[in-house]
């Protein structure tokens, strides 16, 4: 974790960060503190995400994360950053103000940089970005730092690293020192093949169009000179993904089906387990009566915390083998799904793939152990076992490695056995976080162990429109959640964002394909908390 490093103050009585360095593993982390001061930033209103300011003469960045729920406790900055001429992988910031908007300002040398937004071990991103390309696939917000000596780009689309399903056009604008440029001989290649391009002089803007493009990924880069011949545009290589957006699959038959998540902690007491207790409420959420009936007339129950896990969602894994304890077992799981379907309500598990606890029994035992037969079941970034890749950069949450045969074949196991329990499908969390190819075996292994052709699999992910019309592609799911829609709805009904209700309605939905469904939270892990913040008003906006 981050230490802290004590600011200095100057005559303007802004913190300005004083840095210092060290060896943590193979990495140097550099711990800046915050920039802040009394008056009032108007910028912060739209809440930008970094923006360059100038002190002493030089250059630096300012990076902001406005905390709308004012229920941030801890904020870090992550990123692959270089800063005078070191790595800096993760910066504490701060909230010196007591405005809600945390603040980090960091030296950065020219480069193109990708950073995250970690709140309270949560990923986030900014809203909107200043000077800043869109959001990456992975979530992640794009900064570059330019020479200000030279030309460079400026804006560009597509954006780097991002997923589109409409590419007819390439345009870019240039920005900077554009005196010498020869605007004439600025070039532009796709996957190594040249193109020709149309200048707006005046904008320093350019076009170049493509022609019935095929799907995959696409290799930009831009050159240029200047009047004498000399190489002096910076370009920056830009990757991004086309893929045309699936229009139709086959129909779940949950379309305007009401969902409803359970906690399977908050139905557990000392006199019942939590499936018993839900059982027994079952008629709450459906009786089975249809229109004459007086429930709320749930049709699918998405079930978390079944499994031992560090978290009270289920998302950090201790165990994938068992309940957890006193919630009730296997068998009392299929009856709850026996149960359910009498009643016309279809029950999926959460399930998480992507990353386990470190108080995992399998960590636990291949931590600084080379020579576990587990060890290829982790990335672990050192010979002796002791640095890992964690999800966010968090230690206590090592990624799986469903690359190695051994680590595959036993998730793809716990998927048919759990399958096998009756259950009616699966929602598995961080979908965006492994490949395409893994989800497809995970669909196979989850058919065969159900024996139900119409078995259900959801994915979550961080993102929208095109990334989330990627779950539908290749048949991995017939059903998607947006983490990212989620808390943007969170906020709506918490009154922050109203209209972000109706417009993040549209956006999101008119990325699902006809006959998939689209988890849409009117409940989700934000809304008990900002409730009780925002009382009758929020609970009458999300009813």
């Amino acid at each position: 974790m981050p230490f802290e490093i004590p600011p200095y103050i100057i005559q303007n009585k802004k913190r300005i960060p004083y840095i210092a360095g060290g060896i943590l593993g193979l990495l140097l982390v550099i711990i800046l503190a915050s920039s802040g001061s009394g008056e009032h930033d108007p910028s912060l209103d739209e809440q930008p995400s970094l923006k360059p300011v100038t002190i002493d003469g030089g250059t630096r960045w300012l990076f902001s994360w406005k905390d709308e729920s004012r229920a941030a406790h801890d904020v870090l900055l992550l990123g692959n950053f270089v800063s005078q001429g070191e790595p800096v992988t993760r910066v504490q910031m701060y909230d010196d103000n007591g405005d809600g908007v945390w603040r980090c300002v960091v030296p950065l040398d020219p480069g193109q940089y990708a950073f995250k937004f970690l709140v309270n071990k949560n990923l986030l991103v900014s809203p909107t970005h200043v000077d800043v390309l869109e959001r990456t696939m992975n979530g992640a917000g794009q900064v570059f730092v330019p020479n200000p000596d030279a030309p460079w780009v400026a804006e560009i689309q597509p954006a780097d690293e991002s997923t589109t399903s409409s590419f007819s056009n390439i345009t870019f604008r240039l920005a900077g020192n554009l005196n010498t440029l020869n605007m004439g001989d600025v070039r532009v290649s796709l996957n190594g093949k040249p193109l020709a391009v149309s200048v707006d002089r005046e904008q320093a803007r350019f076009t170049a169009r493509i022609s019935d493009p095929a799907e995959g990924q696409y290799l930009l880069q831009v050159s240029g000179q200047d009047t004498a011949g000399n190489a002096i545009l910076e370009y920056q290589s830009i990757f991004f993904y086309y893929r045309r957006r699936i229009s139709q699959i086959a129909s779940t038959g949950l379309d305007g089906a009401l969902a409803y998540r359970v906690l399977l902690p908050a139905f557990s007491t000392n006199q019942e387990s939590g499936l018993a207790s839900l059982i027994s409420r079952l008629d709450y959420l459906n009786d089975g009566k249809g229109d004459k009936g007086t429930s709320l007339g749930v049709r699918l129950l998405v079930l978390y915390g079944i499994l031992p896990s560090s978290d009270p969602w289920g998302s950090e894994s201790t165990s994938f083998e068992r309940t957890q304890r006193g919630y009730g077992d296997r068998a009392l799981l299929g009856v709850l799904a026996s149960e359910c379907r009498k009643r016309g309500i279809r029950l999926i598990m959460h399930l998480n793939l992507a990353y386990i606890s470190n108080q995992h029994e399998f960590f636990q035992e291949t931590y600084g152990n080379p020579g576990s037969k587990r060890w290829d079941w982790f990335f672990f970034l050192n010979d002796t076992g002791t640095r890992y890749l964690g999800y966010a950069d968090d230690p206590s949450l090592p990624r799986l490695n469903t690359s190695s045969e051994g680590a595959a074949t036993y998730l793809l196991d716990i998927v048919r056995n759990w399958a096998a329990s009756g259950i009616d499908g699966f929602l598995f969390e961080h979908a965006d976080l492994l490949p395409s190819g893994w989800w497809l075996k995970v669909r196979e292994a989850a058919l065969g162990g159900s024996g139900k052709d119409d078995f259900l699999l959801a994915g979550s992910c961080h993102g929208s429109g095109d990334y989330v019309n990627q779950l539908f592609q290749g048949g991995k799911f017939t059903m998607a959640e947006s983490l990212n829609h989620a808390t943007e709805l969170a906020l709506a009904f918490a009154g922050e964002r109203p209209e972000g209700i109706s417009v993040g309605l549209g956006n999101w939905e008119a990325a699902i394909p006809r006959g998939g469904a689209f988890l849409r939270p009117t409940a989700n892990r934000e809304m008990p908390r900002l409730a009780s913040m925002y009382g009758d008003e929020m609970r009458s906006r999300a009813a």
